[in-house]
């Protein structure tokens, strides 16, 4: 699904969960990465990366999410393997968009949280 209405950042192969997800506003180091993973999956497994939370929903007190730098992505459509696969090589896409990346599939969240360094 795509944001409507996207933003005028948003690149192919990038969807949104459900209608509730809130991706206007977030930063654009969070924007380039996001870009830059969603090119990535799409070369990988011919699926569009999914966006499944960003500026909205219930995080914790602090969370970097209600201040637009912060996103969570979707692993629950892949294999471990290749999550586990996609995981080492979103790694390198940290340092060019100053975020860092914390996977979340072993903490009971199959996701990976990414907000801005």
């Amino acid at each position: 699904m795509i944001p409507d209405p996207a933003p005028n950042w948003w690149p192919e192969h990038l969807e949104v969960a459900d209608k509730a997800v809130v991706v206007a506003g977030l930063d654009p180091f969070i924007e380039a990465f996001l870009a830059a993973a969603a090119a990535l999956h799409w070369t990988l497994f011919s699926l569009p990366l999914i966006v499944t939370s960003a500026r909205d929903s219930i995080h914790g007190t602090g969370s970097k999410h209600y201040v637009g730098k912060a996103a969570d992505i979707r692993s629950r459509d892949l294999t471990v393997e290749q999550a586990n696969d996609f995981a080492q090589k979103l790694v390198p896409l940290q340092a060019g968009a100053k975020v860092g990346i914390f996977d979340e599939r072993f903490i009971g969240s199959p996701h990976w949280h990414v907000e801005t360094a």
